[in-house]
């Protein structure tokens, strides 16, 4: 059978807040900016932002690109895939608190430092 692998990826709004401060160098809050509410999880489908895309996302990111705030985290995902800071895939961001870890478990941190195309 013909398939293709998808990345998923789950992250923590709090985790996913940071990164966008620390890669666009503004402050940022996925709840403020969302108005979703806590102990939920919202998927993204981040691919890129295409040559074809509308004017309106096309000039969000370059908002971004500036140093503007954007409260669409789509075109902050999409935005970060282009310019390859993270990979494309489905990103799951969650804003329930993080579960509770034994002690033989153990939390690790991933840095993405480039992936194949």
């Amino acid at each position: 059978m013909e398939c293709v692998q998808a990345a998923t990826f789950v992250v923590h709004h709090k985790a996913f807040d940071k990164f966008v401060e620390s890669i666009f160098k503004l402050k940022y809050d996925f709840l403020l900016a969302t108005h979703h509410p806590k102990d939920s999880i919202i998927e993204y489908r981040a691919v890129g932002i295409p040559k074809d895309a509308p004017q309106p996302i096309r000039d969000k990111a370059a908002m971004l690109m500036s140093g503007q705030r954007v409260n669409d985290p789509q075109v902050i995902l999409d935005t970060l895939v282009t310019h390859r800071a993270i990979p494309p895939g489905t990103y799951h961001i969650s804003t329930k608190a993080p579960p509770a870890i034994s002690g033989k478990w153990r939390t690790g941190k991933l840095k993405i430092v480039g992936y194949m195309a």
